[in-house]
């Protein structure tokens, strides 16, 4: 323990023109040696040391203790600290509630405030406050190098999608060309269907590598989304219509969507958005079913399930590569969910698994512009 002649308190350096008096000066001694910073307290334009507890001592690097520093002077104390606080020091004469990092040994860190205090009509006070940060400051750091591999990592994947999306365009626009260039029927039974197998699959890579460049392009705010008004219980509405309107399956929605709040977001992509989970849920449900989709307008957004046969899989649904292109277009989904703030996973209720949209009313999203895509068309 500090000797309490270094930690003293002068009981007329607390007195108050209020009715309390003054403070009990064994109780402010006490409450500033618990409160695990470090607390220095002088006269303004003085050099007398009010207070100082024991855990200032250790974060200014003062190695003497006790006896040797008792009564000693602002002077002296900063005379004794470690040579990195002086820049804490500067503070003492205007710089107040401007806080001062520097560094301790052992790679920590420190921070330090000075604060003016007025106390009825005595003279103010200088109250230093000093804590170690070096914990905060690392996460503060890690944070930093992990966004920053994040964004390395997100500009590696933006130049491969391009890079690729280039490269496989000069073949397959090479092998359209050529196909065009072979008659319709040879009379070779064998042969008419392999260039029949071989144009499908042309075509269906053509389709995959415009749809993987428009989901980079959403990704990365490339495509430019508008921020209007957009009524999500309608959309809805509209979106099972048309299906069952001219269903390709046996296969019917309904939908439970009350009125409730309008979204801000790009009214063209969000039914883009809508068509794609729906197409996803319509491909994979066995037939014939009916397909409830259920809307509800929450406290801060809209929540959108749609249930999906009882041995669906997350990992499947977004990864698997089936003629139906449900990964690409839960993937597009997902970006368009996210340049509005939503997002979509798959989630279990009532023990049955459903595709979940969350939708914020108002985006914290950061738009490219205004107005409806131009980059590309939503229906890609």
């Amino acid at each position: 323990m500090m000797d309490p002649g270094w930690c003293r308190v002068r009981e007329d350096s607390f007195r108050c023109d209020s009715a309390a008096g003054r403070l009990d000066a064994a109780v402010v001694s006490g409450l500033v040696e618990v409160l695990g910073v470090g607390v220095l307290i002088v006269r303004d334009g003085g050099d007398e040391v009010v207070l100082a507890n024991e855990r200032l001592l250790e974060l200014l690097g003062v190695a003497e203790r006790g006896a040797e520093l008792a009564g000693a002077s602002v002077a002296r104390l900063r005379e004794r600290s470690d040579a990195a606080t002086v820049p804490l020091w500067d503070g003492i004469s205007g710089g107040w509630g401007r806080p001062c990092q520097y560094g301790l040994a052992g790679g920590r860190v420190a921070s330090g405030v000075w604060h003016r205090l007025q106390c009825g009509t005595g003279a103010p006070l200088l109250v230093l406050v000093v804590s170690d940060v070096t914990a905060q400051t690392q996460l503060r750091q890690r944070l930093r190098e992990h966004n920053r591999a994040l964004a390395e990592l997100v500009a590696t994947k933006t130049e491969l999608v391009s890079v690729l999306s280039h490269e496989l365009r000069t073949p397959l626009t090479s092998m359209n060309s050529m196909l065009q260039f072979l008659p319709a029927g040879s009379g070779d039974e064998v042969l008419d269907q392999s260039v029949d197998v071989i144009r499908r699959n042309v075509d269906r890579m053509g389709a995959l590598v415009r749809e993987i460049s428009l989901i980079n392009g959403i990704e990365n705010n490339m495509i430019e989304m508008g921020t209007g008004r957009v009524d999500v219980a309608d959309l809805l509405r509209q979106a099972v219509a048309r299906w069952n309107g001219n269903p390709a399956r046996d296969v019917r929605l309904s939908v439970a969507a009350p009125a409730g709040p309008p979204v801000q977001g790009d009214a063209e992509w969000l039914t883009e958005m809508v068509d794609r989970v729906l197409a996803v849920a319509i491909a994979v449900v066995p037939t014939p079913a009916t397909i409830p989709v259920v809307a509800h307008a929450g406290e801060t957004g809209w929540l959108i399930t749609v249930p999906m046969p009882a041995n669906s899989a997350a990992d499947q649904l977004f990864t698997a590569t089936d003629a139906r292109g449900n990964a690409t277009a839960l993937m597009l989904a997902r970006a368009v969910l996210s340049r509005h703030g939503g997002r979509l996973r798959m989630s279990t209720h009532d023990g049955r698994p459903g595709l979940e949209i969350t939708l914020p009313y108002r985006s914290t999203a950061t738009w490219a512009a205004t107005g409806a895509p131009t980059t590309a068309t939503a229906g890609g």
